[in-house]
């Protein structure tokens, strides 16, 4: 996470992709999400969900049929601004091809509906602040303890 920080002392953004790996959708996701997301950007810029891993799928857009509910639950539902549910591989053999380049194309859609023209730009001082931020959410919800309860609670279907 710091080294998020120190990349917005130099950079702005204009939109986060958040990438996730739909057989790994767990607990560290939220933890992630409210780290970068909620308190580093404090909410101020579009983000997408995009869940990789996917070409298993008969349909890939199906996962999100299955666990948009748990993203809801998570808490992460209303702030996504839309979601793309893909494959990051080619497949041996190219065998997934077609899902490969579907994905791709769904992917630049996100980003040309939902990137900001104008970037938001972190202020120094939000920076400095975010980092005492990090360290009290880590503390307040005792990040090993919460990992534990928070993926016995949503017990995935993937």
């Amino acid at each position: 996470m710091l080294n998020l920080c120190n990349l917005l002392r130099e950079h702005s953004v204009n939109l986060i992709i958040y990438c996730v790996r739909g057989s790994r959708f767990t607990d560290i996701v939220r933890v992630n999400y409210d780290l970068f997301y909620g308190i580093v950007c404090k909410k101020k810029v579009p983000i997408v969900l995009v869940v990789t891993g996917l070409e298993q799928e008969e349909n890939m857009d199906d996962w999100w049929q299955r666990n948009k509910n748990i993203v809801k639950q998570m808490g992460m539902a209303s702030a996504f601004n839309e979601h793309a549910c893909v494959t990051t591989t080619k497949g041996k053999g190219d065998i997934y091809m077609r899902e490969y380049e579907d994905s791709a194309s769904k992917v630049w859609m996100l980003v040309k509906e939902c990137c900001r023209p104008v970037p938001w730009t972190a202020k120094p001082r939000r920076l400095a602040k975010a980092k005492g931020e990090m360290d009290r959410y880590m503390r307040n919800y005792n990040l090993p303890g919460l990992l534990g309860r928070i993926g016995r609670f949503f017990n995935l279907r993937i």
